[in-house]
């Protein structure tokens, strides 16, 4: 490369870091718009770069941790607590079966549709996406704690297959095996 090529890349450079400094909030703002434009193309981007780089994403909570370990935990709670806080917001509505509205504590969430990927209350330790969350949920139907029991109790039958079904699958995989061989 000459001089003059050098020179030209020196002075498109110096032009560039000058217009983003001019216009730093214009571009915040539209690198702001097209991340929400794109949202899900910026979680799966991001999902994957997590997955193909694990280690980098343990170096860095490492770093954070090390960084100030009081500050971390501290984030980590605030994520649970807000995440918990709306589960018990979609569990202040009264129960569907018998209309009686009860504490969150005492509402649960009755799997009725489709199959169970994973309970509510596990998706605030956040290990869900809220696409996944609101899929679960809307198999979902809220009701108190007796009116469960009592649903589940009813279907028992149902629920005795199902384990009973899953339990034969178990048993013919593991034939072989024994816990007390006859010798």
């Amino acid at each position: 490369m000459s001089n003059d090529d050098l020179d030209k890349k020196a002075r498109k450079a110096a032009s560039n870091k000058r217009y983003r400094i001019a216009n730093a909030e214009k571009l915040r703002a539209s690198k702001k718009a097209y991340r929400l434009a794109n949202l899900d193309a910026e979680r799966i981007r991001h999902k994957n770069w997590r997955h193909a780089n694990p280690e980098k994403m343990r170096a860095k909570a490492r770093e954070r941790h090390n960084a100030d370990p009081n500050k971390e935990r501290a984030r980590l709670k605030a994520d649970f607590q807000k995440k918990q806080a709306v589960i018990n917001e979609l569990k202040s509505k009264p129960c569907m079966d018998c209309k009686i509205q009860f504490l969150p504590c005492a509402m649960q969430f009755d799997h009725r549709r489709g199959i169970k990927r994973f309970r509510i209350s596990a998706a605030a330790l956040g290990k869900y996406t809220q696409r996944q969350f609101q899929e679960e949920l809307d198999k979902c139907d809220l009701v108190c704690a007796n009116c469960h029991a009592v649903r589940t109790w009813k279907n028992k039958d149902t629920v005795l297959k199902r384990r009973d079904k899953q339990a034969s699958c178990i048993v013919e995989d593991t034939a072989q095996l024994s816990l007390f061989p006859s010798n």
